[in-house]
């Protein structure tokens, strides 16, 4: 009696198993398609600045006005590739929040540098030591909207919203760390297929 109750458990299982994937968002998954609409949103692009440039180096997020948000892994990445997700309108508004700023969409980088170059000297002056720091990725925001473009680009910029005590650019790494986020979120399906 034992032997044939262990010959149907795996048979049992194996019933299960597929339910079980299913139930847990993992089965097997069609091809997404692309997200149709044209021009974003909203995009981010991220340019390693590790990789040699006549390689696939930039991270591209982009989130369209009805939630769907297509994600380019450059080819570096083990899981490299064109992933979709798609955001309800709560996510929506909450990404919306932290990166559709009009202090971003009114960024002027000569201005900025001109803030961090008066803050050290500034430091300079009172004895603290000033250390340059090497080029780091180049990230980049771009709004589209009612026919009108805005970006804003910065290299080095979590470590440099890091270092210096500067509102734009701490809200400028905060969008950018929330759009990051939908690169690296396991619920993305590859356009091409499967998971990733």
């Amino acid at each position: 009696m034992s032997i044939v109750q262990r010959r149907r458990a795996p048979a049992r299982v194996s019933l299960c198993a597929p339910l079980v994937f299913l139930a847990c968002g993992a089965g097997p998954v069609a091809a997404a398609s692309p997200c149709a609409g044209g021009t974003p949103a909203i995009e981010l692009r991220i340019v390693a600045s590790g990789i040699a440039p006549d390689l696939d180096r930039t991270t591209v997020i982009q989130v369209h006005d009805d939630g769907c948000a297509q994600v380019h892994r450059p080819a570096y990445r083990r899981d490299a590739g064109e992933y979709r997700l798609d955001l309800d309108l709560a996510a929506l508004g909450a990404l919306r929040g932290r990166v559709d700023r009009p202090t971003l969409r009114n960024f002027d980088a000569k201005r900025v540098r001109s803030e961090l170059a008066a803050a050290d000297k500034k430091a300079a002056e009172a004895g603290a030591v000033v250390q340059s720091e090497p080029d780091g990725d180049y990230y980049e925001l771009r709004w589209f909207s009612a026919g009108k473009a805005a970006s804003a680009g910065w290299a080095g910029l979590p470590a440099a919203a890091a270092r210096y005590d500067n509102a734009t650019l701490k809200q400028m790494a905060d969008a950018a760390q929330a759009l990051e986020a939908l690169a690296g979120r396991s619920g993305a399906v590859r356009v091409d297929g499967g998971m990733p």
